[in-house]
């Protein structure tokens, strides 16, 4: 009797689970099916002309991003021509990192987007 009723215990486990799993799959799968409209202007003339006038004065006020190591700190500059503005600093431990990855920071390094500067700033950091 008793070893009956461990059987059907597990018996209903096992169904359960199966149900619940393939339930999921197909209850996920379904959401997956919508499709994705992409709604752009097209493109024109003036478009393109603004395009190539913000070409030009981005090449005459180069904007760059640069990660650093100063007095113990690891600074994140933005550098716009020849003001230079700290943007974030924060302490780290130089011993814990491999030296060639410091000597590399004390020399500077230079993005072109605040995005992949603060990427490698807050890999440092955390």
């Amino acid at each position: 009797m008793n070893r009956v009723k461990n059987s059907l215990i597990i018996a209903a486990y096992v169904l359960l689970v199966t149900i619940f799993f393939f339930g999921g799959y197909a209850f996920g799968s379904r959401e997956g099916e919508k499709e994705l409209v992409f709604d752009a202007p097209e493109p024109t003339v003036q478009a393109a002309v603004q395009a190539a006038a913000v070409k030009e004065t981005d090449e005459e006020e180069k904007i760059f991003y640069t990660v650093i190591i100063q007095n113990g700190r690891l600074c994140l500059f933005k550098d716009d021509g020849g003001s230079r503005t700290l943007v974030s600093s924060d302490e780290i431990s130089e011993n814990i990192y491999p030296s060639a990855d410091i000597a590399e920071l004390r020399k500077g390094i230079e993005f072109d987007s605040m995005e992949k500067a603060q990427e490698l700033f807050e890999n440092f950091v955390s």
